[in-house]
């Protein structure tokens, strides 16, 4: 691994080493941060955003009215009879699923129940979230309100629950690969069986490109794409998989508190399409505090440096950030975490993702960089 320069940067703080972590464990990480990111020559071209360079996307002016709460409808996926949390509506799925390859997946299924919904065409925005939604945001469904009427004109907002993986993968799909070996090779399969680009296996991604599965509140519109969009890849794909991969991939053996496969990539679908999309609609990126709280110096500073690589797009930046990286794993992991997992985690050629000068995201920017190139 290349050596690390003792002053590649001038931050605002003295960072203090990591503690230690034993070595069966996940490393922590970091959460996403600001948006422009720099052309991609490795991805297929997509239609370039009207946003000026260098500046944050903004809405468009048609769309800055702030949402009343009554246009704004949170619902929360429950057991039948159970109540939702406060300030969420219970949904309840009134029947067996009977979409095949969604049916293990009961939020997906809800959504597409929903999106059929009458009353919900005339909301300007609407979201159905999971059961485990303050658990797993540090949110309250007054505080997601209050952060969609602080941010109004968006046509998508949406957050990611474990900002760790930002700041110490190169992207989302290669996160699962620790616990899930494998699980990268069953998302290639499947991007090509449904005729895209692998691409995004490989690049390394703006921290607004990592998104949990359906932690989104949306445009009747926006949701029609993307339900449309995710049904769109598992029909294409499907007739194409090998047995192995199809059945690895929809029909999985279920493991009592595991996620399967399949709902690990459901979960990555919302970050690949803003990639594809994201020239059609605008995005904000919802900011959890408590889980901000969490994060350690050394992975805001990879978070940053990383979207910054990709803001300037400096090689210069993205080489430190992937040895900046590669040392911290080291210290907190250990040798025996580096030489089982290192490999399966980080791609073998270093290729940016595609901007998403479209989405907007209000983490501040705390290192200055010299206008490294």
């Amino acid at each position: 691994m290349p050596a690390h320069s003792k002053k590649p940067v001038t931050t605002k703080a003295k960072v203090k080493p990591p503690a230690k972590r034993k070595e069966n464990a996940q490393p922590s990480t970091a959460k996403g941060s600001a948006t422009k990111v720099a052309p991609s020559k490795t991805l297929p071209a997509a239609r370039k955003p009207a946003a000026k360079k260098g500046l944050p996307a903004k809405p468009s002016p048609a769309r800055t009215k702030t949402a009343s709460a009554a246009s704004v409808r949170l619902m929360q996926l429950t057991q039948p009879g159970k109540p939702a949390e406060a300030g969420f509506e219970a949904y309840a799925l009134r029947a067996k699923a009977t979409m095949g390859r969604r049916a293990s997946l009961p939020t997906l299924e809800g959504l597409h129940a929903l999106s059929q919904d009458a009353t919900l065409q005339a909301a300007a925005l609407w979201g159905l979230m999971p059961g485990d939604f303050s658990a797993r945001t540090g949110l309250t469904a007054a505080q997601l309100r209050a952060a969609i009427d602080a941010n109004p004109g968006y046509d998508l907002y949406y957050c990611s629950a474990h900002p760790e993986i930002e700041a110490v993968h190169h992207n989302a799909w290669r996160a699962p690969e620790v616990t899930r070996p494998g699980f990268v090779a069953l998302c290639r399969a499947l991007l090509k069986a449904a005729g895209l680009s692998d691409k995004p296996l490989d690049a390394i991604s703006h921290s607004c490109l990592f998104a949990t599965g359906n932690l989104m509140v949306a445009t009747p519109a926006v949701w029609a794409q993307y339900l449309a969009f995710v049904d769109r890849v598992f029909n294409e794909a499907l007739p194409n998989l090998d047995k192995a991969t199809e059945a690895a991939i929809f029909r999985e053996t279920p493991v009592e508190g595991r996620l399967s496969v399949l709902a690990l990539i459901v979960a990555r679908m919302p970050g690949l399409f803003l990639m594809l999309k994201q020239a059609r609609f605008k995005a904000f990126k919802i900011p959890l505090p408590k889980h901000e709280q969490t994060l350690n110096p050394h992975l805001r500073f990879l978070r940053e440096i990383k979207d910054q690589s990709l803001e300037q797009g400096s090689p210069w930046l993205a080489a430190l950030w992937v040895n900046y990286r590669g040392l911290y794993l080291a210290h907190v992991m250990g040798k025996a975490w580096i030489l089982k997992n290192l490999k399966g985690i980080t791609p073998g050629t270093l290729n940016t993702a595609l901007p998403v000068a479209q989405v907007r995201s209000p983490y501040p920017r705390t290192i200055e960089m010299g206008g490294a190139a």
